[in-house]
């Protein structure tokens, strides 16, 4: 395998010495003209480009899943500047569904204002009804100490009359 090298080097060695020795002793041939004519070179290769700067766009619809491509997405690797529409979606039910939410925003906020009158309301009234229990108390109490103090001696002498008879 060494040898094979070796002898590959020499014959390369003295192809390219030969080749310089014709440069060297070829003749003068005087003055010899250029036209100027486009230079052209054409190159034809396989595969793709990638942008150097690439910016990933990522959809993600939770509560939205059926949105569909409305008109054709911008193609890859388009320029594009900041404020060029990247896909039009169809959006119909994702509007159908923002009034859906905006109504039911509006009832919500109704209940929250009944829900606040009835509470105004049920506080007012318990007040009420603490002022009205309290007074009923204290009517009760001065009853029972009026009946204590007169009307209980009175019912036994007349229980005690009514046993002898």
């Amino acid at each position: 395998m060494k040898q094979i090298l070796k002898l590959a080097a020499t014959a390369m060695l003295g192809f390219t010495l030969s080749a310089a020795d014709e440069n060297t002793t070829a003749k003068p041939g005087g003055i010899h003209k250029v036209k100027s004519e486009p230079f052209n070179i054409n190159l034809s290769l396989k595969g793709t480009f990638a942008p150097a700067k690439a910016h990933a766009i990522l959809l993600r619809p939770k509560a939205w899943t059926d949105l569909t491509v409305a008109e054709d997405a911008v193609p890859h690797g388009a320029k594009v500047s900041a404020k060029d529409v990247l896909v039009n979606l169809k959006a119909k039910k994702l509007e159908e569904k923002i009034a859906d939410t905006r109504l039911a925003l509006e009832l919500s906020s109704l209940d929250y204002a009944v829900a606040v009158a009835e509470y105004t309301f049920a506080t007012n009234i318990a007040v009420m009804d603490r002022t009205v229990a309290t007074n009923a108390l204290a009517r009760l109490e001065a009853d029972f100490k009026r009946y204590e103090a007169k009307t209980l001696a009175l019912s036994e002498k007349s229980a005690r009359f009514s046993l002898l008879t």
